[in-house]
């Protein structure tokens, strides 16, 4: 996850990134956490997967908040 920050914010020079994750996958959200990126809110059901609509979960950060980010460019 830190490498993917790294190579949007640093390499790439993009000002954010964001992901979605389904409001089971514990794992996901423990390694965005982690890694920095905060939970911004919460689709509801709206994934189909296994068989019903289930809830997911947004997560976001910004350049500006990442340590390898260059404030002065």
């Amino acid at each position: 996850m830190r490498l993917c920050l790294e190579f949007g914010f640093v390499v790439r020079g993009l000002h954010r990134l964001a992901l979605w994750t389904l409001h089971d996958n514990i794992a996901m959200q423990r390694c965005s956490i982690k890694a920095g990126v905060l939970r911004e809110g919460t689709l509801k059901q709206a994934m189909w997967s296994a068989g019903a609509h289930r809830d997911v979960f947004i997560y976001g950060a910004l350049a500006k908040d990442w340590p390898g980010y260059d404030k002065t460019e």
